[in-house]
């Protein structure tokens, strides 16, 4: 009888050492869940698209930049390029912008492909750079538009949409003009951006 009434509070004892067990394992994994948030937020990358201009006697230069704002590295997916409505490849946005405005002069002065770039924090890549003459050919339509027109519609007109992801995998999906919605869709090769 005594091995019996023994035995029972040894059962109970175990019983309630494995609802405590059982609890505190349910506590470290939450403890873990929210160490990993806290680690994957520290390194939150955020894309910002800037298209800026900056204007001179002899021309307006029309840039496209990319930049990091964020907390962690960006790895940037492939990149689709768009001149209006049109899919184009980054070094033809100025050819379609002529095909759009036939009349207005512009060049392109610099270029960078951005598929598979890493952006550090508070990195900038200038996708491209464009290059609007004063005078000349342009200097006779100034009179009759205003050249901020051209500017404001050229940044209008382009536009980027890819993927980027955090180092820890998280991803993101970017369109020039909207905010990036998380998106589980979105892949990028880590490899590439090695």
């Amino acid at each position: 009888a005594i091995a019996l009434i023994v035995s029972l509070i040894g059962t109970g004892v175990a019983m309630v050492d494995a609802y405590f067990n059982r609890d505190q394992a349910r506590t470290l994994r939450e403890q873990q869940a929210v160490i990993l948030e806290h680690r994957a937020a520290s390194a939150w990358p955020l894309i910002e698209w800037q298209p800026n201009s900056s204007w001179n006697d002899e021309y307006v230069e029309v840039n496209f930049d990319l930049t990091n704002k964020g907390l962690g590295p960006a790895i940037l997916g492939n990149v689709d390029y768009y001149a209006g409505a049109a899919s184009v490849e980054s070094y033809t946005i100025d050819d379609s912008t002529r095909v759009h405005w036939p009349q207005l002069e512009l060049y392109t002065y610099s270029n960078m492909q951005l598929d598979s770039v890493v952006l550090a924090p508070q990195e900038s890549a200038r996708m491209t750079s464009f290059r609007i003459p004063r005078e000349g050919a342009n200097a006779a339509l100034l009179e009759v538009d205003s050249l901020n027109y051209y500017v404001e519609a050229f940044k209008q007109r382009v536009r980027l949409e890819f993927c980027y992801c955090s180092v820890y995998g998280r991803c993101w999906r970017f369109a020039s003009y909207a905010q990036p919605p998380r998106s589980p869709e979105c892949e990028v090769s880590f490899a590439a951006a090695q």
